[in-house]
């Protein structure tokens, strides 16, 4: 019914949202006019129903013109399809009537013969026309289930409550429920995430969402919320965090927690440089220790070889997890993180943060998790033989490097 009223808004013009030219585009002028050609040929009963059904489904598409009136007019079409054949028989049985009874033959054969001849043409013609615009295979821009696929391609706890935008709503919920990759997996709104929380459950929110998911949370909830991987916020109840430094090596369902914080990502590597978790607990600033770090091979997505894009998110994933005093990440630094090769800094695998985890690490606390995403070429990802962490304080001017450390596996 809404819809319905926008036909008479003031904003919405007498022909608008393609109103009825999409008709004539569609059936083509010939169609349409043979159509109400053949409608005054059936006789005055049925002309008076077919010509008047017709008049019903213009009157209410011109109504839903500024909504989607694109399926009130389909039944339309068979009608004048039916109009067009009643219009063909007619014509057959008017020049039989006026030649002998050899010569009708002959015609007949002929007309029928042409007429099958236009259909086919027709069809073919349709097909050429419209199959630019159907064929949805391979589209560059086709990548709503881009996302989705990345960041499923880690294998998550049967029954995982996940939150993110609605359209990765919609695309989390397709490869789930319809390609059947880890189909326990539940997509929960805000509402629904409190309740999972409430009943001492994590959920896991996209980094994008997070944010609101805090906002949205109901204020007497205490939760925390942790960087876990590049794709992944995991949110708890405050008294489930447990007490000390997340760990990236325990395996649980497929990821490696401890304490029931950090959960690192990734199958096994092939390259035992990118399996191992190192130790570090290396001050770089009074306030600042990076405790350990861990670098392994981002994981393979069952959709990489069904997208391009999907197989060149692949890459390396580096874990970090800082140490800092009384809790808090020092204002006025920033980090920056780089791969190296043969110790020369790889281009393009940079970036840049504020804080660990974009401060996405909430309340915070003496450890502070911080994985990177690089998404690297094999070749590249072959060559990639450590790292380079720049701490530095943004200024007017540029940056002042406070601190670097190199980091070689």
């Amino acid at each position: 019914r809404e819809e319905l009223g926008w036909g008479f808004e003031p904003w919405c013009s007498v022909f608008a949202n393609g109103f009825p030219a999409l008709v004539f585009s569609e059936l083509t002028w010939p169609v349409v006019g043979l159509g109400l050609l053949g409608f005054s040929l059936m006789g005055k009963r049925l002309a008076a129903l077919f010509g008047g059904t017709a008049l019903i489904y213009l009157a209410f598409s011109w109504a839903y013109r500024c909504g989607n009136w694109f399926q009130v007019i389909l039944p339309l079409y068979p009608l004048l399809l039916i109009g067009v054949g009643v219009f063909v028989q007619r014509s057959f049985r008017f020049v039989a009537q006026r030649t002998g009874r050899r010569k009708a033959g002959t015609w007949l054969a002929l007309g029928h013969l042409s007429v099958e001849v236009f259909l086919l043409a027709a069809i073919m013609l349709r097909i050429l026309t419209v199959w630019p615009a159907v064929d949805s295979r391979d589209r560059v821009d086709d990548s709503a289930l881009d996302r989705a696929a990345i960041v499923l391609a880690q294998p998550l706890p049967p029954g995982q409550a996940l939150f993110a935008a609605l359209d990765e709503t919609l695309a989390l919920q397709y490869l789930t429920n319809i390609w059947g990759i880890q189909p326990t997996l539940r997509v929960v709104s805000a509402q629904t995430a409190a309740e999972t929380l409430a009943a001492g459950h994590s959920v896991l929110s996209t980094w994008a969402m997070a944010p609101t998911l805090h906002a949205e949370l109901p204020a007497e909830l205490a939760v925390t919320s942790v960087a876990v991987d590049p794709n992944w916020i995991r949110f708890m109840q405050t008294d489930d965090t447990g007490d000390g430094p997340p760990q990236m090596s325990r395996p649980d369902h497929g990821m490696g927690v401890w304490m029931g914080v950090w959960m690192g990502v990734g199958e096994a590597s092939a390259d035992d440089r990118l399996s191992a978790e190192q130790l570090l607990q290396q001050p770089l600033l009074p306030t600042v220790t990076l405790h350990r770090y861990r670098v392994q091979d981002t994981p393979h997505s069952p959709l990489a070889a069904y997208r391009e894009p999907i197989a060149d998110a692949e890459g390396v994933d580096l874990f970090l997890l800082w140490q800092v005093a009384e809790g808090a990440w020092p204002e006025d630094v920033a980090i920056s993180v780089r791969l190296t090769a043969a110790g020369a800094v790889i281009e393009g695998a940079q970036i840049d943060r504020n804080r660990p985890a974009t401060g996405l690490n909430v309340p915070g606390g003496d450890y502070l998790s911080d994985p990177y995403h690089f998404a690297l070429t094999a070749e590249a990802k072959a060559a990639v033989d450590g790292a380079l962490i720049i701490l530095y304080r943004p200024t007017d001017g540029g940056f002042v490097n406070v601190a670097q450390l190199a980091l070689a596996w």
